[in-house]
């Protein structure tokens, strides 16, 4: 009798792994680390289209089709702003000038989790930061970026 429960708990604990999605699949993306490797990706390769996948949608509205009116290039272009890692100066990266854009940090801070990116483009090294936005949809871990913030 013991066998035979054992061999029903096992049917059932394969047949339940079994039919989930793993996370990646899911979502796209199985960690935040991964999401925030796909951005920086993203950025060093100055794909604009992905970059925008990857913003928070309700920041997208507001901003590019609200305040910028649709203007993608402004809009994309102040994205890179922020304080030069110099201390000096706040400063601005086109994103086709980018040579080097790495994670820096993250830190949580008045229930937000920010995180920071340092952008490079052969002449100044500016510091860039975001809030990451991490929702459950339909059960599923979704992340994404809000906001440039110098």
């Amino acid at each position: 009798m013991r066998h035979v429960l054992l061999l029903c708990f096992s049917a059932l604990l394969f047949a339940a792994c079994g039919s989930k999605k793993p996370l990646q699949e899911a979502t796209g993306y199985e960690s935040e680390a991964l999401f925030l490797e796909t951005f920086v990706r993203a950025v060093q390769e100055h794909n604009e289209e992905m970059i925008l996948q990857l913003l928070d949608e309700e920041y997208v509205n507001e901003q590019l089709h609200g305040i910028f009116r649709g203007d993608q290039a402004k809009f994309i272009g102040d994205l890179f702003c922020g304080y030069l890692t110099n201390g000096d100066n706040f400063g601005c990266l086109e994103l086709a000038e980018i040579t080097e854009f790495r994670h820096s940090r993250s830190w949580v801070e008045d229930d937000l989790h920010w995180v920071e990116f340092t952008g490079f483009d052969g002449t100044q090294a500016v510091i860039c930061t975001f809030t990451l936005v991490q929702q459950i949809v339909n059960g599923e871990v979704q992340y994404s970026l809000y906001g440039a913030v110098g």
